[in-house]
């Protein structure tokens, strides 16, 4: 396996992983308290 160095920075980061027709996949970093409002999805979670 390749190692791979992240660097974090202080603010906020987004990085879209998938972005297609069917899915978008985000992948966030937030500092520690920080976050998104929790919100609704039209998913199903089992």
């Amino acid at each position: 396996m390749v190692e791979q160095v992240y660097r974090i920075d202080p603010g906020p980061r987004m990085q879209k992983v998938i972005c297609d027709g069917n899915l978008r996949y985000l992948h966030m970093l937030f500092a520690q308290g920080e976050g998104l409002p929790e919100h609704p999805a039209n998913s199903t979670y089992p």
